[in-house]
């Protein structure tokens, strides 16, 4: 199972060692976004935790991750090839090129997931279930309202509908989660299985 680990504002980032076993049980890949100057920034594809650990630290050296919000994804592939591409984060996007992109910016607001769509799995599509709800779902309700997961209401229909778990970062740095986090020192964490496999 994928885990997301969420920094808010002004907190630090969880430890080396948590990220490198949230890491160790999810292998298929890590990204990461977070604010900056009006964007939501999305970086992943770091196939080995060593470049994603040297990533983390060219960015905190160079702007202070403390100063902005941060949201981490590790993936466990249910679905979809198991390439940068397909890692997490992605734009609220239905065009393939860009959930594929493994730099980019969004202007309005990006997100991740935790769990498995069974209805938006299918079967030989390179794609993954995120890639596919991001496309049927998220950005038809990001059509009629870009801040359609500030609501909610709109964040309890979509744990319905998808019965996993979402994070939204927004351009002014604001975390919105679907479903159940758990506290882990000063961050938030869609699941502490890797904690469990000591």
């Amino acid at each position: 199972m994928c885990v997301i680990c969420i920094k808010e504002k002004g907190l630090e980032l969880p430890d080396k060692n948590i990220l490198a076993r949230c890491f160790e049980y999810n292998r298929d890949g890590a990204g990461i976004m977070y604010d900056m100057n009006g964007w939501v920034r999305i970086e992943k594809g770091f196939m080995s935790f060593n470049d994603l650990w040297k990533r983390i630290c060219e960015l905190d050296e160079v702007i202070g991750l403390r100063n902005h919000a941060v949201v981490m994804h590790f993936r466990y592939a249910t679905s979809g090839s198991k390439d940068p591409g397909n890692c997490h984060p992605y734009p609220i996007s239905d065009k393939t090129e860009r959930l594929r992109k493994t730099v980019t910016k969004c202007r309005h607001a990006a997100f991740c997931h935790n769990g498995v769509i069974p209805e938006y799995s299918f079967p030989n599509s390179a794609l993954n279930d995120t890639q596919h709800f991001s496309k049927r779902v998220l950005s038809k309700l990001s059509r009629v309202d870009k801040n359609f997961f500030h609501r909610e209401e709109t964040r309890d229909f979509l744990h319905t509908l998808c019965r996993s778990k979402l994070c939204f970062l927004d351009s002014s740095g604001q975390i919105y989660t679907v479903g159940e986090f758990k506290q882990l020192g000063a961050c938030k964490f869609s699941n502490l299985n890797f904690m469990n496999r000591i």
